[in-house]
């Protein structure tokens, strides 16, 4: 049936889970008996999440089969789209849309084989605080996401030092770089640099 696209208001610091049962249900909610609404959590001071209304942060809750989530910045404009696998039934995009919450960068991170550092791990700091994200491609189940790592920066307009620790354990520092766009950190071209503990 192709993809479905909709709107969808993501928050920082969320956990989006895409549901489905793996059992029948006596009180199905849909036509399909193993249909569930998807969830959106969010991140809240004190460590917990709380779930965002409607359910999935759509304005229509959509009650399906869902099996899979794909995430990464389908459009471009700097945050954080989903693909939604649904199992005899359409895929759904989740555009995000919740507007302009501060600046954003992210990172394309390339090993010596021209590929996708899968692995390694990126560091910026950001008004005094480290901020790590892998690079990786998968977080859910039989999908694939954007391997780029995005990074909120809040008011931040740039990146003064980017740390890379490549698979094996190398470790290099790249930058500065501006906000607002993305940057590809290339295995080699960096200052390498001595490992030492940060948090």
């Amino acid at each position: 049936d192709g993809i479905s696209t909709q709107n969808c208001h993501f928050i920082p610091r969320a956990v989006y889970l895409v549901n489905g049962r793996v059992g029948r249900t006596q009180s199905p909610l849909a036509e399909d008996p193993f249909a569930e609404p998807n969830q959106l959590f969010r991140g809240m001071e004190n460590g917990r999440f709380e779930e965002i209304m409607p359910q999935g942060g759509t304005a229509d809750s959509f009650i399906e089969n869902s099996r899979a989530a794909a995430f990464g910045d389908y459009d471009g404009d700097g945050d954080i789209d989903i693909l939604v696998v649904n199992n005899g039934g359409r895929a759904r995009l989740l555009k995000n849309v919740v507007g302009d919450r501060g600046r954003w960068i992210m990172f394309r991170v390339i090993n010596r084989h021209n590929l996708d550092a899968i692995g390694a791990m990126v560091r910026v700091t950001v008004s005094g605080k480290n901020h790590w994200r892998p690079v990786q491609r998968a977080y859910s189940y039989l999908s694939s996401n954007d391997p780029r790592v995005h990074f909120g920066l809040s008011e931040a307009d740039s990146v003064e030092r980017v740390v890379v620790i490549w698979p094996g354990g190398k470790r290099e520092s790249f930058g500065p770089f501006p906000a607002g766009a993305v940057h590809e950190l290339r295995q080699g071209a960096g200052v390498v640099e001595r490992m030492k503990d940060e948090g």
